[in-house]
């Protein structure tokens, strides 16, 4: 997925709801350089960050070896599946276009 984003003039891509999502070119290119060359089009865009209410509050849990290796990278961590508020904003702020919020009960 992130090589044919990376290759299309105006990226964009179909999030859950359907709803078409552009996608900034300078985050797809951040992306490709954290990524090995077999890992590109293995990792979920958007990023999700998921609170279902059964998490401490204010605790988001991200699902995927590849989507914590992100993650990861961003705040120069190692990686987990459960990232906190501040740091989904740290994330957010380098990310903003390829990761998103998910909200379940």
């Amino acid at each position: 997925m992130l090589s044919e984003l990376l290759e299309e003039e105006e990226p964009s891509l179909e999030v859950e709801d359907g709803a078409p999502h552009k996608v900034k070119g300078e985050e797809l290119e951040y992306l490709d350089e954290i990524l090995e060359p077999e890992e590109r089009d293995r990792l979920r865009i958007p990023i999700y960050f998921r609170h279902t209410g059964k998490e401490e509050r204010g605790t988001y849990e991200v699902k995927g070896d590849l989507e914590q290796k992100v993650c990861a990278e961003v705040l120069n961590t190692e990686s987990k599946e459960y990232y906190y508020r501040p740091e989904v904003r740290e994330i957010r702020r380098k990310l903003r276009t390829t990761t998103e919020y998910m909200f379940s009960l």
